[in-house]
């Protein structure tokens, strides 16, 4: 598109320094060749007294001409005629065809003489008028296609201007000479003839005005790629040449779902955002315009004057209003297919546009319409872009990890995997609890990979680990210089995890704002970025987790009844390790194989005394911790069988025991136990601990650091058993 637009440019600037329409159109023939298939063009005029129409211009790469220039024949007669009255262009891809069906056309049967097989026709305008039309030709059938007539009606608007000042040139001088010849003629035709000159010189002036709004407006839209800056600067171009007092582009989005004001006027750039689908209910104004149609429109401009300021209910026109439009002027644009968006002029005058302004109009429009089609598809690839650089780097964070399966055979485990099974084809929100370290993250992952959502992205976050500032941004992202550091747009993870799934890992840790914030995306499934007044629809199943009770926060006013509620569809409950025993094993053994892989070792066997050990070893830090532990016992295993830290579990036991032996209160009737009380509870607990060994190393007698026989007295004495 940018060789494109360099080819206009250029064509436009060569436009404007050129007196000789032949060298124009010599330099034109030879650059036209790299966008359009032609090896012929030729240009014809209609005559004065609009009865024939002539050639004017022919240049051919064959080696005869035989229509050549100068060629007359009469307009009703020929089948011009038709494109000069509809004012559209014509395809013929098949001129034999075509001849054998009208064999009286003596200017397609001198084409065929030249070996001319199709054929592209446009009609050449200028000030709304019709003056002729410029023919593309082919030695080859079938060449020819609607997206050429696009490209060419970018280059007929600014040709037909020189054609037509050309002509007026010519005519001018044809004047001079009659004047030259007839130099006797009395004093009131030479006056006549002078104001005829005048007349014909003041069209010639206007056109070269026009002329050079139209290259303001195509330097424009060469130079700036933002639609906000292109319509700031639009509007001072052309407000003074149409006389109007506002202006505004009203851009659809591609999903047909938002509108995008951007309203201009003496007093500056304003822009507002609308959901058309909720707008077109509440609306009059969009009822009015049948907005819906426009958007569709694929043929050219459509004028539409109304004074629907009249009826101060049309709320989205209060920028119009406020400025004291009272006249408007609606004008839908497409390019290649794609729906533009609806122009507004607001004039303060009651008054319409006439046929040659909107003639000018329509030669505007088909620059500013590429110009504006590239800037939405720039900024839809640099929306696509930022958001695929994102993703990618958030996944690369990912790859290594691998969260393929969960390991455990208890029951308490298997019944959890039977919840997740249940829950997870469905897009219910879902609510894990449990303590820190007891794998939360791994049940998000699980339910996420059995879902329907599952080759999508899944994004995680930690609410405990940022400040309320910073995790506002993080989850609904940021516009561009919202606070103090922000020097770029960032999308937040809601926006990132869109289609795929978000794990909102201690979500009792956010603040009540964030709180509010958050229920209004799983109510409503829309955010405002940071800083910005857009509403973002976004598409996301979202799991939360928590190590709080949070009907217990709910109660104490520190997290909101209706979020738990939202959040609480379907509660899983993720029960501790040391619930769940049956699992402590075969973890150590994931845990084993893993570090061994990775330290390079071949460890094989846990001793016995080991796993007794880790079997009665409480885990208050969970997997987490047993990870830890198994990979520090890798490290210091020197053979195939792993090196537990003995004594560190040993004493740590022995230390989570003793707190966990009250200080003699009995807190169930708040009544002080007596000595012998308290004995008996500490050595049950130790008994139960060492499962009622008393003998050996990690015998009740050694932990207790009594004689054994000392200790079997006691436990007789107190009836212990």
């Amino acid at each position: 598109m940018s060789k494109e637009f360099d080819f206009i440019n250029e064509m436009v600037l060569s436009l404007q320094s050129c007196n000789n329409f032949l060298d124009f159109f010599d330099n034109l023939y030879i650059k036209i060749k790299d966008f359009i298939p032609c090896t012929r063009v030729g240009i014809a005029i209609i005559l004065n007294d609009s009865k024939e129409i002539q050639a004017i211009a022919n240049r051919s790469d064959s080696e005869k001409i035989f229509l050549e220039s100068g060629y007359k024949v009469e307009l009703k007669n020929s089948s011009l005629n038709e494109i000069i009255q509809s004012n559209k262009a014509r395809i013929i891809n098949d001129l034999e065809s075509y001849y054998e069906k009208k064999s009286n056309s003596e200017s397609t049967k001198l084409i065929l003489m030249e070996g001319i097989k199709s054929s592209l026709t446009l009609p050449l305008k200028t000030g709304g008028e019709t003056i002729g039309v410029i023919f593309f030709s082919s030695n080859i059938k079938n060449i020819f296609n609607e997206s050429h007539i696009d490209f060419l009606q970018t280059v007929a608007t600014p040709l037909a201007a020189l054609v037509e000042k050309s002509r007026l040139i010519m005519r001018l001088k044809e004047q001079n000479r009659l004047l030259e010849e007839s130099f006797q003629i009395k004093n009131e035709f030479v006056t006549q003839l002078q104001k005829e000159v005048t007349k014909q010189t003041k069209i010639i002036q206007e056109r070269n005005s026009e002329f050079q709004t139209l290259l303001n407006v195509a330097r424009l839209v060469s130079q700036t790629t933002k639609i906000e800056e292109i319509i700031e600067k639009l509007y001072p171009i052309i407000s003074k040449t149409f006389d109007i007092n506002s202006l505004s582009f009203n851009l659809l989005s591609r999903q047909k779902d938002k509108l995008k004001m951007i309203y201009i006027s003496d007093s500056g750039l304003n822009i507002e955002r609308f959901d058309i689908f909720e707008t077109i209910h509440k609306s009059k104004w969009f009822t009015s315009l049948n907005y819906s149609n426009y958007s569709n429109s694929q043929n050219g401009l459509n004028f539409v004057d109304s004074d629907f300021l009249s009826d101060s209910s049309y709320e989205e026109l209060y920028f119009f209003r406020k400025n004291g439009s009272h006249y408007q002027t609606i004008t839908p644009l497409s390019y290649q297919n794609l729906s533009l968006g609806v122009f507004i002029l607001g004039k303060q005058k009651k008054s319409v546009f006439s046929q040659k302004e909107r003639g000018f109009l329509a030669e505007l429009f088909d620059i500013l319409k590429i110009g504006l089609y590239n800037s939405i598809n720039i900024t839809q690839l640099s929306h696509d872009k930022q958001r695929f650089e994102e993703k990618s780097s958030y996944l690369s964070l990912e790859i290594d990890k691998d969260f393929s399966e969960i390991v455990g055979e208890s029951k308490p485990l298997k019944n959890l995997l039977d919840e997740i099974k249940k829950v997870a084809p469905t897009n219910a929100t879902v609510l894990i609890q449990g303590e820190t370290g007891a794998g939360k993250e791994l049940i998000a992952r699980a339910i996420h990979q059995k879902s329907s959502r599952s080759k999508e992205i899944f994004v995680k976050i930690n609410c405990a680990a940022l400040s309320e500032s910073l995790i506002t941004s993080e989850l609904f992202g940021h516009e561009k210089g919202a606070f103090t550091g922000a020097i770029d747009r960032k999308i937040g993870k809601f926006e990132l995890a869109d289609k795929g799934t978000i794990f909102l890992d201690e979500i009792g840790e956010i603040s009540h704002d964030v709180q509010i914030k958050l229920l209004r995306v799983l109510q409503e499934r829309e955010l405002e970025r940071v800083g910005g007044n857009k509403t973002i629809r976004v598409d996301v199943r979202v799991i939360a987790a928590t190590n709080k009770d949070l009907k217990k926060e709910v109660e104490k006013n520190s997290f909101r009844a209706d979020l738990y509620y939202r959040l609480n569809v379907f509660p899983l409950y993720l029960p501790p390790l040391r619930e769940r025993k049956d699992d402590i094993i075969p973890l150590c053994k994931h845990f084993v194989k893993k570090y061994s892989t990775i330290m390079g070792k071949n460890i094989t066997e846990i001793p016995e005394k080991g796993i007794e050990l880790l079997l009665n070893y409480p885990f208050y830090g969970n997997i987490r911790e047993l990870e830890n532990l198994i990979e520090r016992s890798v490290i210091l295993s020197d053979s195939n069988s792993l090196t537990l830290p003995f004594k560190e579990l040993i004493s740590t036991s022995k230390n989570i025991l003793k707190d966990n032996i009250d200080d003699g209160i009995d807190f169930e009737t708040n009544n002080i136990l007596s000595l012998d009380e308290v004995i008996e509870k500490y050595l049950k607990k130790v008994m139960e601990y060492t499962k009622w060994k008393i003998y050996g190393e990690d015998g009740a007698a050694k932990l207790l650091n009594i004689p054994p026989t000392t200790l079997q007295s006691k436990l007789k004495k107190l009836k212990i058993k």
